[in-house]
């Protein structure tokens, strides 16, 4: 059973056929119930399905790129441990752990420094902006970590076995991720390449949680 919110609404999908391509579903609220479809796509290998909400000819989606986050001391859960591969990808100390302590703080701020940024240790648009780095089929290392945590992160199976394994390597699993994402997003937003290259706008996709239920 998936349940999707929208504002005040909640939509209960019933899944029972493991490739089923549409679904279609009522959305209750005032009394009254709307007709809508979720398209689900299922893509063998692949840890996201996505759902493309249709309510009364209008497709729920914002028709852009979700915003950069704003994280800082104290925060946790999605998308520290990004962070933190991404900083380690920078050539700067960083524990792995989820959790945005004094050692994160820092090493946010020697960044900073080092960026003609505000050493605040706040993580905003113009230091995710200056911190993350495109990475595409072929590459190695943390920022790939960091690209492979978050389809970790979308992985709805609950078996962390299921698709791009965080080993830092940029292969064909990780690539396929990358362009089922895509493509995804491409569907709304037109503007998203399909070409599996992880770059600021793919980037900023991920770390702000889009098509993460």
């Amino acid at each position: 059973m998936v349940i999707v919110d929208i504002a005040a609404r909640r939509m209960l999908i019933e899944i029972k056929i493991p490739f089923a391509r549409s679904v279609d579903v009522g959305i209750v609220h005032g009394g009254s119930v709307d007709p809508a479809t979720a398209t689900v796509i299922f893509r063998t290998g692949l840890i996201d399905f996505v759902f493309r909400l249709i309510l009364l000819g209008g497709v729920v989606m914002s028709g852009g790129i979700s915003p950069w986050p704003t994280v800082k001391t104290g925060s946790s859960g999605h998308p520290i441990k990004t962070l933190q591969y991404l900083l380690r990808a920078r050539e700067h100390s960083a524990v792995v752990d989820g959790a945005f302590g004094p050692k994160t703080e820092a090493a946010v701020k020697a960044f900073q420094a080092g960026h003609g940024l505000t050493a605040d240790g706040i993580v905003g648009p113009m230091t995710w902006a200056a911190l993350v780095v495109q990475v595409k089929k072929g590459s190695q290392g943390d920022a790939v970590r960091g690209v492979q945590e978050e389809f970790q992160f979308r992985n709805l199976s609950g078996d962390p076995s299921k698709g791009p394994q965080v080993d830092g390597i940029f292969g064909p699993v990780t690539d396929a991720a990358a362009r089922g994402f895509q493509q995804a997003l491409s569907v709304d937003i037109p503007s998203v390449k399909v070409d599996g290259i992880v770059g600021p706008v793919t980037w900023q996709a991920l770390v702000s949680g889009m098509l993460s239920f």
